[in-house]
């Protein structure tokens, strides 16, 4: 029998839920509408459909924000604690439905932080060749660290409905069984992502892009990879620290945050490379490229700058 504290807090936590959910959901809603306009000028009138970066802009930009839509609150999802539709089958049902899609979300994200690291990084020379080696390792390895441990996490959490109120019955989802292994969820994310934004600052500086540009921080490349990565690190941190202590409030607020960072920052960066690459005048000469994200040298302006190309 929960205490009336215990009982005080898991309410609290439901609101937090909800309140996290739908301000996480109408921020990528908000963002959608002010870049519509740039969407269709830069992303559907200059390619078509089959181009593999419109494929990844659609994935982050509205699939991830449907399945956000589709989740709900955190821990009951749209049951709203009613007392027909939410079961011990219904809480586990979503609890593995919710953990999955973060992992599914930022698979789009890494690709396209990926292919620009490659394109930073694409030569003929051995010791590049072996860099984008790493590279790509490296992003299988801590795609199938992160599945491994959800997979774990979920496999052995169980779960459980929690009479919360009794007049009207109201009922909420608990874990009551949870792995140790939960304390990992967020590390092998960040520690790629660390490793691209360092690998991302560690080209620009050693091909003197600061000197085209006046200054490194200007350079679009880099200040679009430092963004998406504080974005990406501040909210993977703290759901990171509050899933391993046990704080419910705060994973309640910023879990669903956390993914709409994640789609956010994939559409984005391809939006904004879209804009840079039509933005700019004078002409460009190729400076490296990998799939369809290009580098370009441009003159007269002597600036380096990302683009993509138009198939």
């Amino acid at each position: 029998m929960l205490t009336t504290l215990e009982t005080s807090s898991l309410i609290s936590r439901d609101q937090y839920a909800f309140y996290g959910w739908i301000s996480a959901c109408s921020w990528l809603v908000w963002d959608l509408v002010i870049s519509f306009d740039d969407e269709v000028t830069y992303i559907w009138r200059w390619s078509s459909l089959r181009n593999w970066c419109n494929v990844l802009y659609i994935y982050e930009r509205y699939i991830v924000l449907l399945m956000m839509l589709s989740m709900g609150p955190i821990w009951n999802g749209w049951t709203f604690a009613s007392t027909t539709s939410l079961t011990d089958t219904w809480c586990r049902g979503i609890g593995i439905y919710q953990s999955i899609i973060a992992l599914v979300s930022i698979l789009g994200t890494d690709i396209i932080l990926v292919l620009r690291v490659n394109a930073l990084y694409k030569c003929y020379s051995g010791a590049c060749q072996n860099i984008l080696r790493v590279l790509r390792v490296a992003f299988v390895a801590q795609f199938l660290a992160s599945i491994v441990t959800v997979s774990i996490v979920t496999h052995y959490r169980k779960y459980a409905r929690i009479l919360v109120l009794s007049d009207p019955p109201s009922y909420t989802c608990i874990s009551i069984e949870i792995s140790d292994l939960r304390s990992g969820n967020w590390i092998p994310s960040i520690l790629f992502e660390t490793m691209l934004v360092l690998m991302t600052l560690y080209q620009s500086v050693k091909h003197e892009f600061h000197k085209k540009q006046g200054q490194l921080f200007r350079l679009s490349i880099l200040v679009d990879g430092i963004t998406v990565y504080v974005l990406l690190l501040v909210t993977s941190i703290v759901c990171e620290v509050a899933w391993s202590r046990g704080k419910e409030d705060w994973i309640a607020v910023f879990y669903p945050w956390n993914i709409a960072a994640i789609s956010f920052s994939g559409s984005r960066l391809i939006l904004n490379m879209r804009k840079v690459s039509h933005g700019k005048t004078g002409s460009g000469v190729e400076l490296t490229t990998m799939g369809e994200i290009v580098f370009h040298q441009r003159t007269p302006l002597d600036d380096v700058e990302s683009s993509l190309t138009w198939n």
